[in-house]
């Protein structure tokens, strides 16, 4: 893969120098794993990941007993392979550039935490398809989704935010901006340049599995496979968001089918999700009997339209 400098534009001599000189002075770079990190004092921030990363990346909340509030300008940028990103409820601010150009990204989930989010921080970002922006940012930078080919809509939870300039320009063809009915600072039938609709508060759930893969209620089907009589497969993770603009709540879990009990399904950490808000839950198989084993999970919730969202489980049991 191509090597990239972890910059998107270009800033003024005097502001990079004194940038260099006051990192020089009071911080030290570490790292976390794959993540590069700065340790603020009381706080930390993620200042860079691997050009080369690919799949799904989950940013850890807290490094060095320290909470991870910030992603620092240009952290992720050109990390083309990633293709979904999780974003801790400790982070308050999603930098300059961040995301930029990380063109294999096709979900992002930004917290109910965050209040800012920098300019170009999803610049390029062409395999996005839909965002939502949580009701707790306040200021959105210039060109934060500038280029992002395949947007086709934008969910604003709350209030219209400080918005800089062409956020969303150029845009997809058809691209919506979708705000809560009663929120203020929007206009309709356009704001900010863009088609913009009110919808009523609603929750809606979406499950994905693998993380940014999202699951058609009725029809999706997982299988696990071929495993001996007794013994336990590896775990298949499952994301449950609410990409509602009201909470999700009553999650709960069942199983029915011709064999529930050789799927062994984990129980849930929430039971309710903020819109924006996700949870996760894993599914083992340990087959009981030789042959095909089927079962059906249910989950269920204050879904309008996809109560319960069933899933089909699938695997076969070998001597």
């Amino acid at each position: 893969m191509t090597s990239h400098p972890k910059a998107i534009l270009k800033f003024p001599l005097a502001t990079v120098i004194a940038a260099i000189c006051l990192t020089a002075g009071s911080l030290q770079a570490a790292t976390f794993g794959d993540f590069t990190y700065t340790d603020e004092g009381s706080s930390i921030t993620i200042t860079d990941y691997p050009n080369n990363a690919t799949d799904a990346v989950v940013i850890p909340a807290a490094i060095a007993g320290k909470p991870v509030t910030s992603i620092g300008d240009s952290a992720f940028s050109y990390c083309g392979g990633l293709t979904s990103v999780t974003i801790p409820s400790s982070v308050t601010r999603i930098g300059y550039g961040t995301f930029g150009y990380c063109s294999g990204l096709t979900s992002v989930t930004i917290p109910s935490s965050v209040t800012s989010i920098g300019g170009s921080a999803f610049q390029g970002c062409s395999g996005l398809t839909s965002v939502t922006i949580p009701s707790s940012v306040t200021g959105i930078g210039d060109a934060a989704f500038r280029y992002c080919s395949g947007l086709t809509s934008a969910k604003f939870m709350g209030n219209a935010p400080a918005m800089g300039t062409g956020v969303f320009a150029p845009a997809a063809s058809g691209f919506t901006i979708y705000y809560v009915t009663g929120a203020t600072g929007f206009t309709s039938p356009n704001w900010k340049g863009h088609p913009c609709v009110g919808v009523p508060v609603s929750a809606e759930i979406d499950v994905q599995q693998p993380a940014g893969s999202s699951l058609v209620d009725g029809t999706a089907k997982k299988s696990f496979g071929t495993v001996k009589v007794g013994e336990t497969s590896s775990a298949k993770t499952f994301t449950i968001k609410n990409t509602g603009t009201t909470q999700l709540i009553n999650l709960a879990i069942s199983s029915t089918g011709n064999n529930p009990n050789d799927f062994i399904v984990s129980a849930l950490s929430k039971t309710s999700l903020d819109p924006g808000g996700q949870t996760t839950f894993k599914v083992n198989f340990k087959p009981t009997a030789t042959g095909t084993r089927s079962a059906i999970i249910h989950i269920g919730s204050n879904d309008a339209d996809e109560n319960p969202f069933d899933i089909k489980l699938t695997g076969m049991g070998a001597p």
